[in-house]
């Protein structure tokens, strides 16, 4: 068998990867030590030296490299060998003495090799080999020994032997002990790695660390391996065959002490780990350790990338930076709704959640999938994930990507995105843990907590629907199957999962750290549902539904209080007369607080009245179909009233009715009361005697005490008021009338007088009127009866006198304490004959009241108690109608009553009656409606009410009272239309014709409801002429110490303000600028000095023309304020800018910073001549002064800048600079005629050094001319390109309205270079909105500037292979928040900048050029300084420097411009 000879490896490694002459006697590559001195011969270095450098003591080193990691982690390195391989089939066969690890993938290469005997390198260059991310294939030499291994592999040379085949027959000659021959050529190695990095073949003579020849893979341990495998491929057969093995690797260890318990220690760990990984591992089909077939854990994995070119990649800045980063996440599918459908995910949630092809160990999160990645950046021992950079940067990407492919899942796409991957993932999310604890909870705002936030915004609800509020969310517990909307709950929405199978989720869900939904049982709905739907729901369900509805309520352990507090209001049970009704209308209480039934007719049925249901019904009475005792829980919501009361309401409707019912059912009814089960409490004997069941033989019903036994002998005369005979049965004994009385009826008309006179009993009275009822005569015709203090008297009616009857007590009492002598009512006893004629009543009876009362004295009292057709007799009665204006009348006030009585009784014609009579009181005097005009006094412009008696006084004086008398009742409840029929009051002016008398009538405002008339109406109604306002209306200001003068207010306004007869919101309201208003608080900040935002002044709308801002700052001129700080300059220069932006190209407004000369001259001493120049010398940068265009004569700010300044043939230069090299860069600069010959005359004779100095000049003149040409963007095809594309990418999008400017700037900007500037940064403002998804006009000319709700940017274009950065934009960043957003190409996306610190630390695609280097406190200082100057940072890119960003730098050495 032949083999590649280790020794021409070594050799090969010694010459050409170490770069060794051959022939190098002080390097032996056969040499397994690191060096190896002998007296008087030179330093031999062997093979350990070239791997590993200077490592005199292996036995100190080698631990450094074996315990970074534990023994599980080897056997990924064996794992991870495989995989790189391309193997399919991984076996792992064990016991206490051997191990052996075995691939089917391709054989080693001389690179392979190179790789497995390094650590921490690889020379695997390709992106899906797993090698490149190993701590190296050492750590398998941890095995060989006890602990880490180090005593075995430097003592005893132990280590792991190879052997790796390209064909089947190298693998049975192995097997069959075949001669080995080591060749160069051969595609097999069989070697034994010697202290981790020396490869030796079998028998091989070699240097050991003594430096003695020695056989360190001796025969016996080959023939090991080989009877070691042999065993294998018998016991395992069935899995290792030699089908699957043409080609491969295999591993061979002796194993040290105690290894094979540590591996059966780990070795459920470890087959947990592979099963997870065999889904990142896609090549990988088989995997076996001993008889043990390890089955993958299918996963659903949703693959990433993350390319190497993207700005997203070079901001992780993984470790290997020439491939993506790939990742993928990992989850199971769910079966809901199956009791065991999260095991997988309780399974995941206890296992490592990162993988690096391989789960980290230590990572146990709790999360419910997993998450690999070849980009993490992982501790030395694979175990656990650093908190570094990279991680950081990662996380985020993971969240976004999670969130998109929820989305995705959200939007429905197809078959790979849908509503089921969408539930599958969301579940799996939220039951992962929250990281809260210290190892992990540094994840929680770079990946959780966005995860989280998604999951709130898009819970997932019933109807395949999402919510965003988790309020609106309930976890339906309910049994009975209800349409939420049917109670008014429309907004609210079940969560997807209510399933007791998927409690977990649910209870995940409750949580208030994640979804915080509440769960909803029946109480719930209950107290959320609105009355109205409840009710209708409750009345159209079907009995099924109804029925299950309050079996559901009934069968909680308990209501809560707030549950049966709702109850009583909802109409929850049926009727015997269909409909439905509640608690609270069936049952009230009493004044006395006890409870008492709401109608007269109605109660709850119970156990004592369900045999007799159908009798009450028939008497009229309405009942519930419930019984209470069947709901106890339901009717524990309210007190029902006790049996008396239950007693007398059935008693109440027997009067009336009882003989609706058969003598039976009077019989059946009559048993349940006196039955012992059923009878009602505290219902005694004498109670019942007073019921109204049962008829006399005339069949009036009348009491039971009121009839007579059917038994008894009394005279015939009372046989009429014996008890029906058909209704007799004995239980009625012990209640009727037994007595005998006797009426002879043949004596009673001869002596009439006397029995008349000696009837004073209701029941004799009753008797003769019963007789004289038989006879057909009406007794009420010809008799009165009274009550006296003996009873009752009978006396014969007159013409002035009558029986009356009325059921109101008010009139009964009215009646008895003003008509007693005229008016008698009908006794109680003898209510059963109100009905007879010649008894008074009704409308009869109200008419002939009024006849014998005074109206007017007893009108108060009348207007409560007189009904029907009486009432108009009554207001026709009255001799006035009297109301006060100063008195708020309600409805109980009399006078409301009779107005509310006129409006509904007088007819038309009865108006002018009506009128006459009408007084209106006031302090004054008091006025009839003919002294009034009798116009509505109330008219309206928009929503703003006015009162024509304060607009027209002189002509509406006195409207203001009938209209203010019809408000106010008009507000009780009468029609506003009746009362002004009735007052005759005529129909709303027209607002036109209002203010046509308004202009004759009003020359000067009397009160400010006339101000504030002609303004609305100007404002509402159409524009008219507001001089008479006395001020411009648009350009007002208060107060008057923020004005100038012809912005103040009138005197007449500012008295009414002083009298505090206007608020200064009604000011605001049309347009005045007021405290409250951004350019009074502007104002304030010069004035007065406060603090002012910057930002509102851009923000108000009402600035936006300008106008106001410009009276501003001629009102700093006006009170001679001078600008001193530069944050007053900045607000200064703000003002001017929004100026700017309301007016048209060529009307700008231009803040002129100009040289001070005026001063340079006043403070400077001259210093030197020339033939043309007169140099002065200045004590420091020049001064400047701040003025407008438009502003004469006035110098709003002073500061200072440069060296140098020159006025005609007068130079001024500061004094503290090399006036030498100030003055050569002045003959530099073409802006003026100072020239070289100038400086030479200054420094003296025409020498080699002035010769030197004049074309260092020149050269400087050059630099600074192609400086200027820079301005230019360099615009090649491939520009103009880019630029096209980008628009036509607009072309019929939302984003169209901004092609037509492009197009526009892209033409001129052949004529005029700064256009391509003004181009490039609308492109760039264009792509953050698009990035955003924000949207700003196109008429908005600032191109550098885009905010969005809170957040605001500052745009540049870096295309031109540099950006200028304003230093006060770095302070605004720093300080007020704003973000920088830089685009340094159409095709890619635009960067963003989020912190100033990130701006003045780019370091890796682009650099921050500036004179030397400054620390970041250097840099901002700058910055600060410079906030107002004309200086600028300069973001260079380095990948399009080339020679202009060349000749920048160069420029930054001799000018201060650019930092």
């Amino acid at each position: 068998m032949k083999i590649k000879s280790a020794k021409s490896f070594r050799f090969w490694y010694k010459t050409k990867i170490k770069e060794h002459d051959r022939d190098n006697k002080s390097y032996n590559e056969n040499f397994v030590g690191t060096y190896y001195e002998q007296v008087g011969q030179p330093k031999v270095k062997g093979f350990f030296e070239m791997y590993h450098g200077d490592k005199p003591d292996i036995a100190s080193y080698l631990p450094s490299i074996l315990k970074i990691a534990e023994d599980g982690q080897a056997i990924y390195e064996f794992l991870q060998n495989a995989v790189d391989c391309g193997s399919a089939h991984f076996y792992i066969f064990y016991n206490e003495k051997y191990f052996l690890a075995i691939n089917n993938g391709s054989p080693f290469d001389i690179e392979g090799l190179q790789s497995i005997l390094n650590i921490a390198q690889t020379t695997k260059k390709d992106p899906d080999k797993i090698g490149r991310f190993g701590i190296g294939f050492k750590l398998a030499h941890r095995l060989v020994g006890k602990n880490e291994g180090t005593y075995e592999l430097v003592n005893q040379y132990k280590g792991p032997i190879l052997f790796s085949w390209a064909k089947f027959e190298d693998l049975r000659g192995l097997m069959n002990k075949e001669k080995i021959e080591s060749i160069s050529s051969s595609d097999s190695y069989l070697l034994k790695i010697i202290l981790t990095n020396f490869p030796t073949e079998p028998n091989e003579i070699v240097k050991d660390l003594e430096y003695k020849d020695r056989v360190l893979f001796p025969q016996e341990e080959l023939d090991e391996l080989v009877d070691f495998l042999k065993e294998n491929f018998e016991k395992h057969s069935e899995s290792l065959n030699f089908r699957t093995l043409e080609k491969g690797s295999l591993f061979f260890i002796k194993l040290g002490e105690g290894k094979k318990a540590v591996l059966d220690r780990d070795y459920g760990e470890l087959v947990n780990g592979i099963q997870y990984s065999m889904n990142m591992l896609k090549n990988l089909k088989e995997v076996y350790i001993n008889e043990n077939h390890i089955d993958k854990i299918k996963l659903k994995l949703n693959e990433g990338r993350i390319p190497k070119e993207s700005e997203t990649f070079q901001k992780i800045s993984p470790e290997y930076k020439e491939f993506d980063i790939k990742f993928c996440i990992g989850y199971p599918e769910i079966d809901f709704g199956n009791i065991n459908a999260f095991d997988n995910i309780k399974e995941i949630k206890k296992s490592p959640n990162f993988y690096k092809y391989f789960p980290m160990g230590d990572e146990n999160n709790g999360f419910g999938f997993i998450v690999h990645c070849d980009g993490f950046s992982n501790e030395v021992n694979r175990r656990k994930l650093q908190q570094d950079k990279i991680n950081n940067n990662l996380f985020p990407e993971f969240a976004k990507f999670i969130i998109n492919r929820l989305k995705k899942h959200r939007q429905n796409i197809d078959k790979n995105y849908n509503r089921d991957g969408f539930l599958n993932l969301y579940a799996v999310l939220l039951l992962s843990d929250i990281p809260d604890k210290q190892n992990n909870v540094w994840l929680r705002p770079i990946f959780y907590n966005r995860i989280l936030y998604f999951l709130r915004e898009n819970i997932p609800t019933k109807g395949g629907s999402y919510s965003s509020n988790f309020r609106n969310v309930k976890i339906n517990k309910l049994k009975i199957n209800v349409n939420l909307s049917d109670f008014g709950l429309s907004h609210i929405q079940w969560f997807e999962w209510d399933n007791e199978a998927d409690k977990l989720l649910i209870d995940e869900a409750t949580k208030s750290e994640k979804l915080g939904i509440k769960e909803w049982d029946i109480r719930d709905v209950v107290e959320n549902a609105t009355l109205e739907s409840i009710n209708n729901w409750i009345a159209n369900c079907d009995t099924q539904q109804y029925e299950a509805f309050l079996k559901e309520l009934e069968n909680y352990t308990y209501l809560r209080d707030t549950t049966k507090k709702k109850l009583l209001d909802i109409k929850l049970f049926k009727f015997s007369n269909d409909k439905f009704l509640s608690f609270s209308e069936v049952v009230k209480k009493d004044p006395y607080g006890k409870a008492i039934y709401g109608f007269p007719n109605c109660f709850f049925s119970n156990i004592k009245t369900k045999e007799i249901k159908n009798e009450l019904i028939k008497l009229g009475l309405v009942v519930s179909e419930l019984l209470i005792e069947d709901f106890p829980k339901i009717f524990s919501s309210v007190v029902i009233p006790d049996d008396k009361k239950h007693y007398d309401l059935i008693a109440k409707w027997c009067i009336e009715n009882a003989n609706k019912l058969s003598a039976k059912e009077k019989k059946k009814l009559f048993l349940n009361f006196i039955n012992e089960t059923t009878k009602f409490d505290n219902v005694a004997e004498s109670t019942l005697k007073d019921l109204c069941l049962f008829c006399d033989s005339n069949s009036e019903i009348k009491p039971l005490n009121k009839l007579v036994d059917l038994d008894s002998n009394t005279l015939s005369w009372l046989n009429a008021y014996k008890i029906k005979s058909d209704e007799f049965f004995t239980e009625l004994k012990p209640f009727l009338v037994s007595e005998k009385k006797s009426l002879f009826t043949e004596i009673y008309l001869p002596k009439q007088d006397v029995i008349l006179s000696e009837l004073t009993e209701a029941n004799e009275i009753k008797s003769l009127i019963e007789l004289y009822q038989d006879n057909q005569r009406q007794f009420f015709r010809e008799f009165i009866i009274k009550k006296n203090e003996s009873g009752f008297l009978i006396v014969r009616k007159t013409n002035n006198t009558y029986q009356v009857q009325s059921v109101d007590q008010e009139a009964r009492s009215f009646i008895d304490a003003n008509c007693a002598n005229n008016l008698f009512i009908l006794p109680y006893e003898f209510l059963n004959y109100k009905e007879d004629d010649g008894i008074v009543k009704a409308d009869d009876l109200h008419g002939l009241l009024l006849d014998f009362v005074d109206i007017d004295e007893h009108k108060k009292t009348l207007v409560d108690i007189v009904k029907y057709k009486a009432k108009y007799k009554f207001l026709q009665k009255l001799t006035e109608f009297r109301f006060n204006s100063e008195t708020t009348y309600t409805k109980e006030d009399y006078e409301f009553k009779i107005l509310d009585l006129a409006c509904n009784e007088l007819k038309k014609s009865d108006y002018k009656e009506f009128k006459n009579k009408v007084i209106i009181e006031t302090r004054q005097r008091n006025f009839t409606l003919s002294e009034i005009s009798l116009f509505n006094d109330k008219i309206k412009i928009s929503n703003k009410e006015f009162s024509l008696s304060k607009i027209l006084p002189s002509t509406h004086q006195n409207s203001n009272l009938v209209g203010d008398l019809i408000s106010l009742f008009s507000k009780q409840g009468i029609s506003n239309e009746k009362l002004n029929a009735l007052f005759g009051v005529n129909e709303e002016l027209k607002i036109e014709d209002v203010f046509k008398k308004f202009l004759e009538q009003v020359q000067t405002f009397a009160n400010p409801e006339q101000f504030f008339f002609l303004i609305f109406y100007h404002q509402q109604k159409s524009k008219v002429d507001l001089s008479k306002l006395g001020f411009d209306l648009n350009s007002a200001v208060f107060p008057s110490e923020f004005a100038s003068e012809k912005e103040k207010l009138p005197e007449y306004l500012q008295d009414w303000i002083t009298k505090k007869e206007i608020k200064l919101s009604e000011l605001e309201e049309i347009g005045i600028f007021t405290e409250n208003s951004t350019l009074v608080s502007l104002r304030k900040f010069f004035l007065s000095k406060t603090d002012f935002n910057e930002n509102t002044i851009a923000q108000d709308k009402k600035l936006a023309d300008g106008k106001m801002l410009f009276n501003t700052l001629e009102l700093l001129k006006e009170k001679r304020i001078e600008l001193r700080k530069e944050n007053e300059f900045s607000i200064f220069k703000e003002i001017v800018r929004v100026i700017n932006s309301s007016r048209a190209k060529g009307r700008k407004l231009i803040i002129q910073d100009e040289y001070n000369f005026e001063s340079l001259e006043e403070k400077s001493t001259e210093w030197k001549k020339t033939e043309r120049y007169t140099i002065y010398l200045y004590d420091g940068e020049m001064p400047i002064a701040v003025d407008l265009n438009e502003i004469d004569d006035y110098v709003f700010y002073h500061y200072y800048k440069d060296n140098y300044a020159v006025n005609d043939n007068i130079i001024y230069l500061n004094n503290k600079e090399d006036k030498k090299k100030t003055l050569q860069k002045i003959a530099s600069d073409d802006e003026n005629d100072f020239s070289f010959e100038d400086l030479w005359q200054l420094f003296g004779e025409h020498t080699d050094e002035t010769e030197k100095l004049k074309k260092e000049n020149e050269v400087l003149k050059k630099q600074l001319k192609g400086d200027k040409k820079q301005d230019k963007p360099e615009i090649n095809n491939s520009s103009l390109d880019d630029v096209n594309y980008f628009i036509s990418e607009l072309e019929g999008t939302e984003w169209n309205s901004f092609v037509p400017e492009l197009k526009n700037i892209l033409e001129l900007s052949d004529s005029q270079p700064k256009k391509w500037q003004k181009l490039f940064n609308l492109i760039a403002k264009i792509k953050l909105a698009k990035e955003l998804n924000i949207y700003f006009e196109v008429a908005n000319k600032d191109y550098n500037h885009l905010e969005n709700d809170n957040e605001k940017y500052f745009v540049h274009s870096a295309r031109g292979a540099f950006a200028y950065i304003h230093p006060n934009e770095i302070l605004k960043m720093k300080n007020e928040g704003y973000k920088m957003a830089l685009d340094f190409s159409t095709k890619s996306r635009i960067k963003i900048y989020h912190t100033a610190e990130e701006i003045l630390q780019l370091n890796t695609n682009h650099i921050l050029a500036y004179q030397n280097k400054k620390t970041m406190e250097e840099l901002f200082s700058f910055c600060q300084a410079n906030r107002d100057a004309n200086k600028h940072l300069l973001v260079i890119d380095k990948n399009n420097s080339g020679e202009k960003s060349r000749a920048l730098l160069k420029l930054l050495n001799i000018e201060d411009n650019y930092q």
